[in-house]
């Protein structure tokens, strides 16, 4: 259902359009044309390789609903194919590479 927008007070016409524009933006920003890597197994001891599918080096990555306590860190520089992880903990959890 789309809402009708008419008629509305010049400032707050004129604040939605800023909104809009900076959503507009958001996705296009590399945060946003990033990739869900689900099912990311990730043991203690070693660097893990990840494989991210994003086709390019990444600026960043998140994690994204752990299934335990465990603290992750960037074990070397990741490169056009791989994340290289380590983790305090054997955890399964998801990652956001952008």
């Amino acid at each position: 259902m789309a809402l009708d927008l008419r008629g509305l007070p010049p400032t707050v016409q004129r604040a939605l359009d800023a909104l809009t524009g900076e959503v507009r933006t958001a996705g296009k920003r590399e945060i946003g044309q990033g990739v869900l890597v689900s099912g990311v197994e990730l043991a203690t001891g070693s660097a893990n390789s990840v494989a991210h599918n994003l086709g390019r080096k990444p600026k960043g990555w998140l994690v994204v609903s752990p299934q335990a306590d465990a603290r992750i860190w960037q074990s070397a520089t990741p490169d056009a194919t791989y994340l290289y992880l380590n983790a305090s903990a054997a955890v399964t959890t998801a990652l956001w590479v952008f």
